[in-house]
């Protein structure tokens, strides 16, 4: 009752026999990491070659071989404004008038180092060094035009250089994702696919592990696939026989 106290001119008093007030207590929770995402289309990355066989070099291109494995489609930059976060998976969607069965699989890279050290990515996708997110050893597939994109956890026994929870924590330094697709060696000649993340819900934390901030849907260019060329080596001639003095030709 003490702690309450009157005017001087109140005609009446607290009662000595008050209860106490109190609050019920609220614990303080972190804020949820905002996750931010930009991107845009690589499709199709991937080293083509000429009819001859020669190589044209690791860049994008309008077209893609029958049975070509790891075509960079889409390339996705996560960051947060403050706290951490944690990726759980990516849901991508399938464009094209190609059929789901025409990819083999599609996978999940995270831009690194050799080492697999996601800050020491160099901003292009190298299969053989960019460390991949999705379980090699699981084709994830299309399946009404829709595939979920799971990061793999892995423990120590299985990713001795440790840094499979940094590949999937997103902070206030960027990560850098590649989205990868190979074809079927027998994919339909001319149709054409790409892919797209449609907008945050594809975009996908670990529960309580952030929130994904809205944006504008990422999309590949389509490529059209190709039958690669048909090469014929000439080793060796027989030319017992020939007419011709000095030889035929």
């Amino acid at each position: 009752p003490s702690a309450v106290r009157l005017s001087t001119l109140s005609p009446v008093g607290v009662a000595s026999n008050a209860f106490a007030i109190k609050t019920a207590t609220s614990p303080v929770e972190r804020e949820a990491a905002r996750i931010r995402v930009v991107g845009e289309s690589i499709g199709a990355w991937w080293n083509a070659t000429d009819d001859l066989g020669v190589s044209l070099g690791l860049s994008s291109y309008s077209y893609v071989d029958q049975g070509k494995d790891f075509v960079g489609m889409l390339k996705l930059q996560l960051w947060t404004d403050s706290f951490v976060g944690t990726l759980g998976k990516i849901h991508v969607t399938r464009n094209g008038d190609g059929q789901d069965t025409d990819v083999a699989r599609v996978r999940l890279f995270i831009d690194s180092g050799s080492d697999g050290d996601p800050t020491a990515g160099d901003g292009r996708f190298q299969f053989s060094i960019d460390k991949e997110m999705t379980n090699p050893a699981a084709a994830t597939k299309f399946v009404g035009r829709g595939a979920d994109l799971e990061l793999q956890i892995r423990p120590l026994a299985a990713d001795p250089s440790g840094f499979n929870g940094q590949q999937r924590t997103v902070s206030n330094t960027t990560s850098t994702y590649f989205v990868v697709m190979d074809m079927e060696p027998g994919a339909t000649p001319g149709r054409i696919h790409g892919i797209q993340v449609s907008g945050p819900a594809d975009v996908v934390p670990l529960a309580n592990n952030g929130i994904t901030v809205s944006f504008a849907p990422i999309v590949s260019t389509n490529v059209a696939v190709r039958p690669p060329s048909d090469l014929a080596l000439l080793e060796q001639v027989n030319k017992e026989g020939c007419p011709l003095v000095g030889g035929c030709t």
